[in-house]
């Protein structure tokens, strides 16, 4: 009898772990920051590690960060999601007093942008950029990371993605930022008339893609401020065919904050 509760018990650790680890699987670690992935199906792929130069009040440090490219593919190979998450590598700095005087969160015509505006920013700094849907038949649309990624996989890209750039940076030298492109998504139900979601409309952003955007930009705020650094990604709800994208002037592409000003890592951006 106890041989076979100590099967039946060996069994359900083993299972149990079986269990943990397909959870594990979807949690992927970027510096300080453990990404929760919604679904299955992601890949990972690491990129060279580097650092950015921080400043404050007399003096510069040098933080060196993590950035991952991970991939979702769907069984027919088509690319569903691609994402570039960035963050620190170490926990807090030790330190607070990291200066944003260089910061602006703008975007380019026919994109939406909301966070901290030009000039000195006491506690953080905050940026969200969305563009609506647009074609994404080349590789070239990608920045050079994501690029690079993508041309070694075996995979169909979509008609049309819309791009997400998140980012929350801390007076305390922690950071992190997603740089999304998404294939479309499900209709949401009717939203609120808000000012933002009106203008992000006029834009030509579809109410589902702006309402997974701003959700992305509170979980990676949240991760920041968090001990653990827990990003949960919001849910994604793919559309079973891509729409066209709103006939607007060709977008530009969408890029997260630059990291690579001495002085300041956000003089360059805008």
């Amino acid at each position: 009898m106890k041989k076979a509760m100590s099967k039946i018990a060996l069994a359900w650790l083993a299972m149990a772990a079986c269990g943990a680890q397909a959870l594990a699987a979807q949690e992927v670690p970027v510096g300080r920051v453990d990404v929760r992935l919604p679904g299955e199906g992601w890949e990972v792929h690491s990129v060279e590690n580097k650092k950015i130069a921080i400043s404050g009040r007399g003096y510069t440090h040098d933080q060196s960060y993590e950035y991952k490219v991970i991939v979702r593919r769907g069984p027919d190979r088509l690319l569903d999601a691609v994402l570039l998450v960035r963050a620190n590598a170490s926990g807090l700095v030790g330190f607070s007093g990291v200066e944003f005087s260089g910061a602006g969160c703008t975007a380019p015509a026919r994109a939406y942008a909301e966070g901290d505006k030009a000039g000195a920013a006491a506690r953080s700094f905050r940026c969200l950029r969305v563009t609506p849907l647009q074609r994404s038949t080349a590789l070239s649309v990608f920045p050079e990371d994501i690029r690079s990624v993508l041309s070694k996989l075996d995979l169909r890209l979509p008609r049309t993605m819309f791009g997400v750039a998140a980012a929350q940076y801390a007076t305390t030298g922690s950071f992190a930022t997603v740089e999304a492109y998404v294939r479309s998504l499900a209709k949401a139900p009717e939203v609120e008339n808000t000012p933002a979601n009106a203008e992000a409309s006029r834009l030509g952003i579809e109410a589902t893609s702006f309402q997974w955007a701003r959700q992305l930009q509170e979980a990676v705020s949240d991760s920041v401020y968090s001990i653990r650094g827990k990003l949960i990604v919001p849910a994604l709800n793919f559309a079973d065919e891509a729409r066209e994208p709103a006939h607007l002037p060709a977008q530009p592409k969408i890029e997260a904050p630059p990291m690579r000003t001495p002085a300041s890592p956000f003089a360059e951006m805008g």
